[in-house]
């Protein structure tokens, strides 16, 4: 319920912006340019081409670790630790302090041509008693790929009882 409302908020939150934007920054060029890679049809003209945006907002930048490959997806634990996905298929545990990587294994296949791989990640509201984690990833399928989602148990160094409990089809190569 929490979870739906953040979303929600965040929503529209980001409608609200991008209205604002529309009226604001009518010079900026469309973030994306490049032609669409499916034949999907956008709900509403512009929907894949919103445009550009500068922001006078100060942001702060930490750089946890340079000893990742192609990080895609990042959750923390409740002890301050990292879980850290790669494009390559696999979760990394980065201390705290960055200092210590440890490579997690256990995940099923996972799909790493262009734009796949392993992608994001979330524990499990209640990790601290069940200590599940949840992750999106490029599934092996038939004639391509799929984008599922997977879940497991993290003990120690692996996942265990790793399961793919949602896949989005048809496939795609």
């Amino acid at each position: 319920m929490i979870r739906s409302i953040i979303t929600t908020a965040f929503s529209l939150g980001f409608f609200f912006v991008s209205c604002q934007q529309k009226e604001s920054v009518k010079n900026l060029s469309p973030v994306e340019t490049e032609k669409p890679n499916s034949d999907y049809k956008p709900a509403f003209a512009g929907q894949t081409r919103m445009m550009g945006y500068k922001t006078q907002t100060p942001y702060k930048v930490d750089i946890i670790s340079h000893n990742l490959g192609k990080p895609r997806g990042i959750a923390q634990l409740p002890d301050g630790n990292f879980l850290i996905t790669e494009k390559s298929g696999y979760i990394n545990l980065i201390s705290k302090d960055g200092k210590s990587v440890t490579k997690i294994t256990g995940l099923p296949k996972v799909d790493t041509r262009g734009q796949g791989g392993l992608l994001d990640i979330v524990i499990d509201p209640d990790f601290d008693k069940n200590q599940t984690i949840y992750w999106s990833f490029s599934e092996p399928y038939e004639k391509g790929n799929l984008t599922s989602v997977g879940k497991g148990v993290l003990s120690a160094n692996k996942i265990i009882n790793s399961k793919v409990i949602f896949r989005a089809t048809p496939s795609y190569d």
